[in-house]
C-alpha cells in the first residue's frame, strides 16, 4: 500500500517534498546536520586538500556542516547536494525541474563525490543526485540564510529599479529569472558577484511553476504517504 501511494505522487508533490528548503521551509529534525549558507560566491575546496579548488558555490546555497578539522580551523568541512545532468555534470542544480544553480565545478576527485540516485526527466535527459564533500572558508558563510536574502533584496531594489518599476520576485518562475535578469544586469551595470546574488535571491523567491490546486493536492498526497510510513 505504501509503495502505491508513493508511486502515485505527482511531479508537483515530489517538487514540494524534495525541494522545500529552497523556499525557506527547513526541517525540524534534530538529527539533521547543522547548515550554513554562502554569503556570496564561495570557493569550494577539496575534501582531501585545502589547496585543491573544486569550483564555485553560488550565494545562498545550503551546506551541511561536517565534523570540524583541527588542522584547518579557518574552514568548515561541508557537503553540498543537488542534481547534475548527463553531459553537463560540471553544474549542480537544485533539481532537474528547477534550474537553480548551486555550484559550478571544474573537477571533483572520486573521493569527494557520492552518487545518491538517478532519474530521467520527461524530456529524456538523465540526471544524477550527487553529494560533493569539501571545505569552505568560515568567513564566507552564515548560519541564517535570511541574512543573505536581506542583502540581496536591498541590492536588487537599489540597482534594478532605475529603468522601470521593480519586478516582484514572484512575478516570474525560477527558470525564467536568469534570462530576464541577463538583460537587466547590463542596464544596471551589475558586477558578476552582484548578479549572482540577485539571481539566486529572485529564483529562490520566485513563484511556483505548479498551480495552487496541484500544490494542495500534492500536500494531501504527501501527508497521506507520511501517515502510512509512520
Amino acid at each position: 500500500m505504501k509503495r502505491k501511494i508513493i508511486k502515485s505522487l505527482s511531479m508537483a508533490g515530489m517538487f514540494l517534498a524534495c525541494h522545500a528548503v529552497v523556499f525557506g521551509q527547513t526541517s525540524s529534525d534534530s538529527g539533521s546536520p547543522p547548515r550554513v549558507y554562502t554569503k556570496g560566491i564561495a570557493q569550494l575546496f577539496g575534501c582531501d586538500s585545502h589547496n585543491d579548488i573544486l569550483g564555485l558555490i553560488t550565494p545562498g546555497t545550503a551546506l551541511a556542516v561536517g565534523q570540524a578539522d583541527a588542522g584547518n580551523p579557518e574552514s568548515d568541512v561541508v557537503r553540498i547536494s543537488g542534481w547534475t545532468m548527463e553531459g553537463a555534470s560540471s553544474v549542480i542544480y537544485e533539481a532537474p525541474d528547477l534550474r537553480i544553480k548551486l555550484a559550478t565545478l571544474s573537477r571533483v576527485p572520486g573521493s569527494c563525490l557520492t552518487i545518491d540516485g538517478s532519474q530521467t526527466d520527461p524530456y529524456g535527459n538523465k540526471w544524477q543526485r550527487v553529494t560533493i564533500s569539501g571545505r569552505v572558508e568560515k568567513g564566507g558563510v552564515v548560519a541564517d540564510v535570511r541574512t543573505v536574502w536581506r542583502q540581496a533584496s536591498k541590492l536588487y531594489a537599489a540597482k534594478c529599479s532605475r529603468c522601470h518599476g521593480l519586478h516582484h520576485p514572484s512575478q516570474f518562475t525560477a527558470n525564467q529569472w536568469p534570462g530576464i535578469l541577463q538583460t537587466m544586469a547590463k542596464n544596471a551595470g551589475l558586477q558578476e558577484e552582484q548578479k549572482a546574488l540577485i539571481e539566486k535571491y529572485l529564483q529562490t523567491h520566485a513563484r511556483y511553476e505548479i498551480s495552487d490546486d496541484a500544490r494542495v493536492q500534492a500536500q494531501k498526497q504527501i501527508k497521506a504517504a507520511s501517515c502510512v510510513s509512520g
